[in-house]
């Protein structure tokens, strides 16, 4: 039987386990393909996970990385209006 992800034994068991996994330093890759809508909306929330007030430290860096390789992608692409419109996400007066 599986414990309760709820009580702090299984938490500290679990973080245990995925350290242990990190330290076997295995190659993995990811490929995600995304249409241009799917893209925005990812990167639409990932922008307004970044600017709540305690999403810091190295996660945060690493997802801010990604997003704006994204946006460099997307008009790298031939989409200049979009990537300029993923840009303004950042900012909380061009919300809609």
């Amino acid at each position: 039987m599986t414990p309760s992800p709820l009580t702090s034994h299984y938490k500290r068991a679990l973080i245990q386990r995925v350290k242990d996994e990190a330290r076997l330093r295995k190659p993995f890759t990811l490929p995600v393909h995304l249409d241009l809508h799917p893209l925005i909306c990812v990167v639409a929330h990932l922008q307004l996970a970044l600017r709540h007030p305690a999403n810091k430290g190295l996660s945060s860096e690493v997802v801010r990385r990604i997003v704006d390789m994204m946006i460099e992608r997307v008009e790298a692409a031939g989409f200049p209006a979009t990537a300029e419109m993923l840009r303004l996400g950042d900012d909380p007066e061009f919300d809609e």
